[in-house]
């Protein structure tokens, strides 16, 4: 009678194995080379801000004097920060 005994494999190395397949995985994934605190200083023109929000230029100017969305001023040239446009989408949401 041939008996054989049981083979456990190291629950260490099977973890660290998944691991690397799933870092390997993410690796391949097509994400774009910028990072978080770049996309959060991304100023916006007040066109491309009127058109990320789909409204016109009268109503972005209306909701900045309103204190709705912040404006900054460099020259003579008025941005938007992405970030801050997101997040105020986001807080208008959350009051419905």
């Amino acid at each position: 009678m041939n008996k054989t005994t049981p083979t456990f494999e190291n629950p260490f190395q099977v973890l660290f194995e998944k691991i690397e397949a799933l870092e390997s995985k993410i690796d391949s994934l097509p994400f774009s080379n910028r990072t978080n605190s770049e996309e959060q200083t991304d100023l916006l023109t007040r066109k491309e801000t009127a058109d990320l929000l789909q409204i016109n230029l009268a109503t972005l100017h209306r909701w900045t004097k309103k204190g709705k969305l912040k404006s900054y001023g460099i020259s003579n040239r008025i941005y938007y920060k992405r970030s801050e446009i997101l997040n105020s989408i986001k807080s208008i949401n959350h009051k419905k």
